[in-house]
């Protein structure tokens, strides 16, 4: 599978299922979905999904896999999600990756937390007490000022919130896009 960490789902095209299918003893199932995708450019027809263990050499995960009609440039595509849940994955706080050896050398150190059985908490005190998460990607700092900076959206309820890919600036804008 090709690994991309902007993807939030698993995605295979119809011609990968049928050739995993043949390949494999357990008969994966394909069942109806109401996930809908779209690349920049247009929306991507969905054929159903189906649930499967993906595995890596020490650990495998349960995993949600859509199938879209018609074919695929690239392989099957392995999403953020699962890529962090198998270990091949981790954002430091200052936005850099961990390498696979670094992931390696750190599994052992990673605890888990949880909160929500103590209600009284405060947001303040989560976010002392979980500062690597609410740093890197995703905030915003004024580093004239030494501030955080935030923005308000108006968004419809209910709306799921869509990761798309960095795609690369024209050359005719790069320049502009400096200055």
């Amino acid at each position: 599978m090709d690994l991309d960490s902007g993807a939030d789902v698993n995605i295979m095209d119809e011609y990968q299922f049928k050739a995993l299918v043949h390949r494999t003893s357990i008969n994966p199932m394909l069942e109806k979905t109401n996930i809908s995708l779209s690349t920049l450019q247009n929306k991507l027809q969905i054929k159903g999904e189906f649930h499967t263990i993906i595995r890596r050499k020490t650990r495998g995960v349960p995993a949600r896999v859509i199938v879209i009609k018609g074919k695929m440039k690239s392989l099957p595509l392995l999403s953020r999600k699962t890529m962090v849940e198998l270990g091949m994955l981790e954002i430091r706080p200052d936005g850099s990756l961990l390498t696979m050896n670094d992931l390696r050398m750190h599994e052992s150190m990673v605890k888990s937390t949880n909160i929500a059985d103590n209600e009284e908490t405060s947001i303040k005190e989560i976010v002392n007490r979980h500062t690597n998460i609410f740093e890197g990607i995703g905030r915003i700092r004024d580093l004239k000022n030494d501030k955080d900076l935030y923005a308000k959206y108006n968004m419809k309820p209910g709306v799921v919130p869509v990761a798309q890919k960095p795609r690369p600036v024209a050359y005719y804008l790069q320049e502009p896009l400096k200055k």
